[in-house]
């Protein structure tokens, strides 16, 4: 599947920066939002919903988590690598 079936729009939320993630422009699949210890997560926009996403459309949403993450995740390994106690 081609990733750009997937898409991540930028908004300004109240707390900093939120995406929504759509799939094919036009059905929103959540919105990828920052926890109080702030790190991304995904969340659905509709969990009751039936239906369907194959691996590769989950692919793209783990994917921007991790490139969002990866700052924090960086800046905790330091954190932890200099005060080992």
């Amino acid at each position: 599947m081609d990733n750009q079936l997937v898409e991540f729009r930028e908004i300004k939320a109240s707390y900093g920066l939120a995406w929504e993630v759509y799939y094919n422009n036009c059905i929103k699949l959540g919105d990828i939002l920052s926890k109080e210890d702030g790190f991304y997560d995904f969340w659905p926009a509709y969990p009751g919903r039936a239906g369907y996403w194959d691996s590769s459309v989950l692919h793209c949403i783990a994917n921007k988590l991790d490139e969002l993450n990866d700052p924090l995740e960086k800046e905790m390994d330091v954190y932890f690598q200099t005060h080992p106690d």
